[in-house]
């Protein structure tokens, strides 16, 4: 629905031009979530505001259904416009409920009262909340407040739902629930979703497709599972447990490697038996768990000891682990 082809945009500071986004090219798969993730300052709001066609890039183009956006004229630009939900930040207003909130761009768009109120409902319903419909945001958590907005954002049904940083400041429920209502509205409503955000918790629980940004720059994009499988990626490295084991335990083992294990069964089974199965002792000594989505993701620093080390790191791979060994130098010593 919406693809970002080569766009550059540039600022104006009191120390001079400042490249936010530099040559960035990304395709939003319809009715999935993607995830574009980056340091404060990678160019995730610059980029948030070219998606939501607030603001035209230098150079490159933003497409919407195929139409190089640049070339409308102003009333296909709004109508292009409302077809992208923007969650924003504290906007609601206090004197209204959620649901007259949630209701507002309905009012304004000349909807009568029964299918405002259809349409509403539905969505309180989406969020969580039809029994905290008639509260003011002064008596909603920020959790909620959040929530409300989502469901603010996707009352005109649009096509594409962008949400820049949408759990900052909130607390861990708060979060939670956010996520699982962007995740329902991807699945229940078939709304394609953006999600920018500097935390990468956010892109393994809920993308399918993640962007990395840094300095203005993609550095990784692509399918989630995919490129977490490559140990030493960008992705890898900022969205996976780290590792910083010392180099003193590393070198008390015969092998050792880097391995990326998806998945239940790899997780919890396949260590323990490539152990028993070559006799080798095989230790964890870096990294850790995490889920991406509902999948179970291991990466791990082994530590392999015994003659068959290397047989038992081959096996691993065999089976679907994805083993990075170090690079060695010319004297078989790990560089």
């Amino acid at each position: 629905m919406i693809t970002v082809e080569n766009a550059t945009k540039t600022f104006w500071t009191g120390t001079g031009q400042v490249v936010a986004i530099d040559d960035v090219t990304l395709d939003l798969a319809p009715g999935a979530i993607t995830g574009v993730v980056g340091a404060a300052g990678s160019g995730k709001s610059t980029l948030a505001r070219l998606v939501s066609l607030q603001d035209r890039p230098d150079s490159g183009v933003v497409r919407v259904e195929g139409y190089n956006t640049a070339a409308l004229d102003q009333r296909r630009l709004r109508a292009a416009r409302r077809r992208i939900g923007v969650v924003g930040h504290g906007e609601l207003l206090p004197q209204r409920t959620a649901a007259g909130n949630i209701a507002m761009p309905l009012e304004q768009a000349g909807i009568d009262g029964p299918q405002r109120r259809e349409r509403v409902g539905r969505l309180l319903d989406l969020i969580g909340l039809t029994a905290r419909a008639g509260a003011t945001p002064a008596d909603l958590t920020p959790g909620q407040r959040a929530r409300v907005e989502i469901a603010r954002a996707l009352i005109g049904d649009p096509g594409l739902l962008l949400a820049d940083d949408p759990t900052a400041g909130l607390d861990a429920d708060g979060a939670a629930g956010v996520l699982a209502v962007l995740d329902r509205a991807r699945s229940e409503l078939g709304t394609t979703v953006l999600v920018t955000t500097s935390d990468g918790g956010v892109a393994r629980r809920i993308a399918d497709d993640v962007a990395l940004l840094d300095g203005g720059r993609v550095a990784a994009n692509g399918s989630l599972l995919s490129l977490i499988q490559n140990p030493g990626s960008p992705i890898a490295d900022a969205l996976l447990p780290a590792i910083d084991t010392p180099e003193s335990v590393r070198a008390a083992h015969d092998r050792t490697a880097e391995v990326v294990l998806i998945g239940f069964a790899a997780v919890g089974a396949l260590l323990p038996e490539a152990s028993g199965r070559f006799g080798t002792d095989v230790s964890v000594i870096g990294g850790g768990l995490t889920r991406v989505g509902e999948t179970p993701v291991a990466r791990f620093l082994l530590g392999v000891s015994g003659p068959q080390a290397e047989s038992t790191l081959s096996w691993i791979s065999e089976r679907g682990g994805v083993v990075k060994r170090p690079v060695r130098g010319p004297e078989g010593i790990a560089a």
